[in-house]
C-alpha cells in the first residue's frame, strides 16, 4: 500500500497526470479494502482532481469508463461515511458518463449502488428499478457473482414491504450464488439478512448461527460495515433471550470497530443497540446520554430512519 501511495505521490509532484491518475486510484481502492474511508476519499478526490490532464493520454472510451469508475467509487465511500447527499450526487455523475461502449459489468455495480441508496431512503419503487437494471446488465456480461449484491437488495427490499417469504427464498438465492462463487462479501451479507428473517420468525437457533457466520466472514474480510450490522442484529438476538451480558459486549464490539476507521454509521447503529441493552439492565442514566449521542450522529448525517429509532 505505502509504495502506491508513493508513486501517486511522486507522480503528482512531477506532474505525471496519467500516472498520478492511475496510483491514486490504486491507492484509494487498498484503502477502501482496509475499511479506511476518509483516506480512501482523499486519495479519489486528488485523482479527480488530476482527471482531466490525465484524459489526454487517453481514448475518449477509456477516459469515460475510468471517469464513471472513479464516480462510482466516490459514491461508495461517501456514502460509507455517512455523506448521503454527495453519494447520491456521484452515482448519478457515473451513471451520466455511461455509454454504449461501457462494460456491462461497470453498468451492472453503478445499478447496484444505485439500489442500495435508494433503499436506504426508502424509494423502494426506485430500488426494484435498479435492482431490475442491475440483474439484467449482469447477466448480459454472463458476470453471476455480480447478482449478488442485487439479489441482496431485493431480498432487503422484500423485507421492508413485509414480503417476508418472497425475502428469503430471494436471500437463499444471493447465498447460493455467494458459496458458488466465493463471494464472501455476499456471504456476510446474505447471512446477515437471513438471521434477522429467523430471528423473527422465533428461531433463535438458527438466527444465532447465521450471525455467527456472517460476523465470521467479515472478520476474515476486514468488512466493518457488514460486522457492525451483524453484530448488533446479534446484539437484538441476544437482548430478545435475555443474554444481556452478551448483548452488550457484541454492541461495545462494534461501537469499537466502527470508531477505529470513523464509520460513523455504524457508530451510530451501535450505540442506539447499546442504549436499549443499557435501558434495560437499569442503567437508564448512561442508556439516555447513548441514545442522545446516536441521534446526534444520525442527525447531522441526515439519517431519518436511525435517528427516530434513536
Amino acid at each position: 500500500q505505502s509504495i502506491v501511495e508513493e508513486l501517486a505521490y511522486h507522480c503528482e509532484k512531477g506532474l505525471l497526470h496519467g500516472k498520478a491518475y492511475a496510483y491514486l486510484f490504486q491507492a484509494a481502492q487498498k484503502l477502501r479494502a482496509r475499511t479506511l474511508f476518509n483516506e480512501s476519499l482523499n486519495s479519489l478526490n486528488r485523482a479527480h482532481a488530476v482527471e482531466p490532464r490525465a484524459r489526454e493520454h487517453l481514448t475518449l472510451a477509456e477516459a469515460e469508463q475510468k471517469l464513471a469508475t472513479l464516480l462510482l467509487e466516490k459514491a461508495m465511500v461517501n456514502r460509507m461515511l455517512g455523506h448521503q447527499a454527495n453519494a447520491r450526487e456521484y452515482a448519478d455523475a457515473a451513471e451520466c458518463h455511461v455509454s454504449d461502449s461501457t462494460p456491462l459489468e461497470l453498468c451492472a455495480r453503478i445499478a447496484t449502488e444505485k439500489a442500495k441508496q435508494a433503499r436506504e431512503r426508502y424509494d423502494l419503487d426506485e430500488t426494484a428499478a435498479q435492482v431490475s437494471r442491475a440483474l439484467e446488465y449482469a447477466e448480459q456480461a454472463g458476470a453471476p457473482r455480480l447478482k449478488v449484491r442485487p439479489l441482496y437488495e431485493a431480498g432487503a427490499m422484500d423485507w421492508e414491504r413485509g414480503n417476508i417469504e418472497k425475502s428469503r427464498t430471494t436471500l437463499q438465492a444471493a447465498l447460493r450464488t455467494s458459496r458458488e462463487f466465493e463471494v464472501k462479501e455476499g456471504m456476510a451479507l446474505v447471512s446477515n439478512g437471513l438471521g434477522v428473517i429467523a430471528m423473527c420468525s422465533g428461531q433463535s437457533s438458527e438466527a444465532r448461527s447465521l450471525f455467527e457466520q456472517a460476523i465470521q466472514a467479515g472478520k476474515e474480510n476486514g468488512m466493518v460495515e457488514h460486522l457492525v450490522n451483524s453484530r448488533t442484529n446479534f446484539a437484538e438476538l441476544c437482548h430478545c433471550v435475555g443474554n444481556f451480558r452478551k448483548g452488550l459486549q457484541l454492541a461495545n464490539e462494534g461501537i469499537a470497530g466502527a470508531r477505529e476507521v470513523h464509520y460513523r454509521v455504524g457508530v451510530g447503529v451501535g450505540l442506539r443497540h447499546r442504549a436499549v441493552l443499557l435501558c434495560d439492565i437499569g442503567r437508564t442514566a448512561e442508556a439516555k446520554e447513548t441514545a442522545l449521542a446516536s441521534a446526534k450522529i444520525h442527525r447531522e448525517m441526515g439519517n431519518s430512519q436511525e435517528l427516530l429509532a434513536s
